[in-house]
């Protein structure tokens, strides 16, 4: 026997808006996606991030994970890192 819930669900539609480049370089979406979430985190406007300061942008992020990767306690840290036991469990198959 079935049972199904009253949802209030309606349909919708979708609408696709022809946009050109948005930016210069095919090759800044990352950073583009991580300042976004940046600025939204921090309440800053989205309009503050534009071609003219995205590669200042990228090589700030570039700078901080190299910063990161070659930090003394960081190293020290993951060389003793030990992975998390996992549950086994049994896999059920829905139908």
């Amino acid at each position: 026997m079935r049972h199904q819930k009253d949802f209030a669900v309606g349909a919708y539609t979708v609408s696709f808006v022809p946009v050109g480049n948005l930016n210069k370089s095919a090759c800044d979406c990352g950073v583009y996606a991580v300042k976004f979430i940046e600025c939204h985190a921090l309440g800053l406007a989205l309009s503050l991030l534009h071609d003219g300061n995205i590669i200042e942008a990228r090589h700030r992020i570039l700078w901080d994970l190299w910063e990161a990767a070659n930090d003394p306690e960081l190293i020290d840290r993951m060389s003793k890192y030990q992975y998390p036991e996992c549950l086994s469990s049994t896999v059920e198959e829905i139908l």
